[in-house]
Parts: C-alpha cells; sequence; structure tokens
C-alpha cells in the first residue's frame, strides 16, 4: 500500500514529535518542570476547594442577603 504525500507528511510528523516527546521524557530537568507546575495546578485545586466549601453556622445554608443577586443599576 503506497501513503499520499500529505499521509507521508503527517506520519514524518508524528514520528517526529514522538522522537521529541521521548527526548522530554528523558530530560530530568524537564521532567522535574512539569512535575512541580503539576504540583501548583493540584495546590491551586485543593485552595479553590477549600474556597468553595460551606463554612460557619448555618449548616452552610446561606443567609437570605446572600441569596439574593442584585445586578448593577445602568445610570441613566
Amino acid at each position: 500500500m503506497q501513503l499520499d504525500r500529505n499521509d507521508a507528511q503527517l506520519l514524518e510528523m508524528l514520528n517526529r514529535s514522538i522522537r521529541d516527546l521521548q527526548r522530554v521524557e528523558d530530560d530530568p530537568q524537564t521532567m522535574t518542570f512539569i512535575a512541580r507546575r503539576l504540583g501548583n495546578i493540584v495546590k491551586h485545586m485543593k485552595d479553590l476547594r477549600e474556597d468553595l466549601q460551606p463554612r460557619g453556622k448555618g449548616n452552610g445554608k446561606l443567609r437570605p442577603d446572600e441569596t439574593t443577586f442584585r445586578p448593577a443599576q445602568p445610570s441613566a
């Protein structure tokens, strides 16, 4: 089976990408950088989760003044 020109270019691009990713995978500095970035993302997600947790009295129920949203009135 013969590949047309576009398929051959796509196959070569995929092969090049795989080789590049294998080089990155073998580089300890890159892996350290990625691990730190992932750690930061996880930390931010945990912080966000804690910020979204209900706290205080009332078992997480909002007070009446917190349940209504009033958009700003445009000035005339």
